[in-house]
């Protein structure tokens, strides 16, 4: 899983709750919690956080799933609006052929 998934994670739960709610799922899950942009994790990292979210807010793990993407999907735009714009670009190519 690619660090920038964390990082939108981790603005989204401190957005949407505080920091020490993240710092919470951080100790629970057992994960390290640092999490640079371009690094590549495991996915039982992000699996392990959606675990610990899942019991915390006693939600099953497609509705926390589905919280992150409905709620940080604003921040995704903002996050990489250059792979947006490059992928409705190769859209619109294809579409002309």
């Amino acid at each position: 899983m690619k660090g920038v998934v964390f990082n939108l994670l981790e603005e989204t739960v401190t957005r949407s709750f505080s920091a020490n709610v993240w710092d919470d799922l951080i100790d629970a899950s057992g994960v390290s919690g640092a999490y640079t942009s371009l690094g590549n994790y495991p996915d039982e990292e992000i699996e392990a956080l959606v675990a610990a979210a899942s019991a915390a807010l006693s939600l099953d793990r497609n509705a926390v799933l589905r919280w992150f993407g409905q709620k940080g999907d604003p921040d995704s735009c903002r996050a990489v609006p250059f792979i947006l714009r490059r992928g409705a670009r190769r859209a619109n190519l294809r579409r002309r052929r």
